[in-house]
C-alpha cells in the first residue's frame, strides 16, 4: 500500500467519523430509536466485511470464533448503541 492510500484512508475515516454524530442525530430525529440504529449500522458494517472474512476464514482458529461473535454483538453493537443512546 502507498504512503499516500494511506493518507487518504485516514482522511476518509476521520470524516466519515465527525459526520457519524451528525448523521446518526438526523436519522433519530427521523424515528429511528438509538439501539436500532446501532444495530443497523454493525450490520451494515457486517455485509461490508463479509466478503473478506470469507476470503480470510481458513486462517481463523474454531476456537477462536465465539470470543469474535461475542466482540461483535457486544463489543461493537453494545457500544454503539449506548453512543447512540448518549447523543440522544
Amino acid at each position: 500500500m502507498s504512503r499516500r492510500l494511506g493518507y487518504l484512508c485516514v482522511l476518509v475515516a476521520s470524516g466519515l467519523w465527525g459526520f457519524n454524530g451528525v448523521f446518526s442525530r438526523i436519522a433519530m430525529d427521523g424515528g429511528i430509536g438509538p439501539l436500532e440504529l446501532g444495530a443497523g449500522r454493525a450490520f451494515a458494517a457486517a455485509l461490508l466485511l463479509l466478503p473478506f472474512l470469507l476470503l480470510h476464514i481458513r486462517r481463523v482458529e474454531r476456537t477462536m470464533l465465539l470470543p469474535i461473535a461475542l466482540f461483535g454483538l457486544f463489543g461493537i453493537v453494545l457500544s454503539q448503541g449506548l453512543y447512540f443512546e448518549a447523543i440522544s
